[in-house]
């Protein structure tokens, strides 16, 4: 049985203050968090509460030592299964995470926070980096992307991939990423003790390493990251480089587990990674830093060598050498600002590739970041350091004046003689029981045209309206429409209704 429902959030009551809570999963992202946690928790307008998921279903490598991150920088906390999430309802939640089946346990899905009255906020934990179509599912359109209330993003240029591959694109806002505000305060971040003492007068390079990410395009297996046998050839290299001291980033699932989406079946990508790791701390000159708080090291870098990453942004901002590395075979599809920025920095595909750059280094060869710091700009001016700020702000603003609507705001897809009967024969234009804000057809002659004082638009320009529903007045042809409106125009499945569904929603009075 199909629920139809309007979202019905706490509502805001004059003078009180909001309650936000936020549901903690790992250290490794908590930099897409940490200026926004500071700017609502330092502000009495709001209630805080920092509550720790201890449970999770497939995906683990990210936990590893969320509660001893959060006792380290002495953050006060609650266990979550120590709280009845059915009479704690806060105005709103922030989640770490996109993907509610592989992090989420039941309790703690989206869909049922905000079936409780709670908005969902999310903060992507790293940038939209890719464009394949397998990105773009991940980006925009996983359950925690369509169940929430707001999605705070880091420019109108990654806004525009929302608008086009979204379907809950009237969720974003551009904020800026709270990540550009720990690299405008970079200064907090100091090298650890222990780590400078091994380090001595070396220059730092970081290596930052995605696990082996092999996906399926057009039917063909890729692998969209360097080869490993590359790298394998590189760290047989570092005892050259004994004027360097290199940190080498992995990602968590370099040293935990890789679940078979990741490497699309091929397990011996898995012994190769933990080989490459192995060869790696046999190395004098190499620390692995598996801490879950990245910024320590990246910050204090003289020179970075990365592959694809959701820190390309961030050491892209740095002002320091940086070497983005590819697959020789694949050439990854970025998005457009982040491919503008990447077309700045050097490139390499080989172990050859990653000498020469330091050999560079070493030669002293001249390193200019003037055009990437432009194009960064241009594409990102919302990094300011103020960005958890701008989030607390919205988040108070909207709520503060926000009004649960009464009625469902329609859209009425098709101009036939069934949408003639329903408008005149039964009153549709004149209703209290629903309010239509637009009316579209797949007939371009129409378009323009005055219909029952609504003007006829093309479906292009539905999610543009602020709709509960797109109703399809159209018994024959149903399903063309329906797969036309979801997967060319992007519009949530949920929110599109046969006629006889919606006539029952007025009938039985469900909403």
């Amino acid at each position: 049985m199909i629920e139809y429902r309007l979202d019905k959030y706490r509502p805001y009551v004059d003078g009180e203050k909001l309650q936000v809570a936020f549901l903690f999963q790992a250290g490794t992202v908590w930099p897409s968090w940490e200026s926004v946690y500071d700017a609502f928790v330092n502000d009495e307008r709001f209630d805080v509460r920092l509550i720790l998921l201890t449970q999770t279903t497939v995906e683990t490598s990210h936990n590893k030592g969320a509660e001893d991150y959060l006792r380290n920088i002495g953050l006060n906390y609650e266990l979550a299964e120590d709280i009845n999430f059915d009479e704690y309802i806060p105005h709103a939640v922030f989640v770490q995470f996109p993907y509610d089946a592989a992090f989420h346990a039941p309790d703690m899905l989206s869909i049922r926070f905000r079936n409780r009255g709670t908005r969902v906020i999310y903060i992507p934990y790293g940038i939209e980096i890719s464009d394949t179509p397998m990105a773009r599912k991940d980006h925009f359109n996983s359950r925690v992307i369509e169940n929430s209330w707001r999605i705070y993003v880091s420019g109108e240029g990654i806004k525009a991939e929302y608008d086009k591959f979204c379907r809950n694109r009237d969720a974003v806002r551009v904020t800026g990423s709270p990540k550009f505000d720990c690299v405008r305060n970079k200064e907090k971040y100091h090298l650890p003790e222990c780590i400078r003492k091994e380090a001595g007068n070396r220059k730092i390079i970081i290596w930052k390493l995605h696990f082996p990410k092999v996906n399926i395009i057009d039917g063909v297996r890729c692998m969209i990251t360097p080869y490993l046998k590359e790298y394998k050839l590189f760290t047989e290299q570092l005892s050259n480089y004994k004027e360097y001291f290199f940190i080498v980033l992995p990602h968590p699932k370099m040293i935990g587990k890789m679940v078979a989406s990741d490497i699309q079946g091929d397990d011996q990508l898995v012994e190769e990674s933990f080989e490459l790791m192995r060869l790696l701390n046999d190395n004098e000159n190499v620390y692995i830093d598996t801490t879950p708080d990245y910024r320590y090291s990246l910050y204090n870098a003289s020179a970075i060598i990365m592959d694809r990453s959701g820190l390309m942004l961030e050491a892209a901002m740095l002002n320091v050498p940086l070497l983005l590395m590819e697959n020789s075979d694949y050439k990854e599809a970025y998005t457009h600002p982040v491919d503008e920025i990447m077309n700045t920095v050097n490139k390499g595909t080989t172990c050859s590739d990653m000498c020469a750059f330091l050999d560079g280094l070493s030669r002293n060869n001249g390193y200019s970041n003037t055009d990437t710091n432009d194009v960064f700009n241009n594409w990102f001016p919302l990094s300011d350091g103020l960005s958890g700020k701008r989030i607390r702000d919205d988040v108070f603003a909207s709520i503060r004046c926000e009004h649960n609507k009464s009625v469902p705001q329609i859209v009425v897809y098709g101009t036939g003689e069934i949408s003639s009967y329903y408008f005149k024969e039964q009153n549709w234009s004149d209703t209290s029981r629903f309010e239509i804000i637009g009316i579209s057809d797949s007939d371009s002659s129409k378009w323009g045209r005055d219909y029952y004082g609504h003007k006829v638009i093309p479906p292009e320009e539905i999610y543009n309206l602020p709709f509960d529903y797109v109703v399809i007045m159209t018994e024959a042809h149903f399903y063309e429409i329906q797969e036309n409106l979801i997967y060319q125009y992007f519009l949530d499945d949920r929110k599109i209704l046969r006629l006889d569904e919606f006539v029952t929603i007025i009938l039985d009075n469900i909403t």
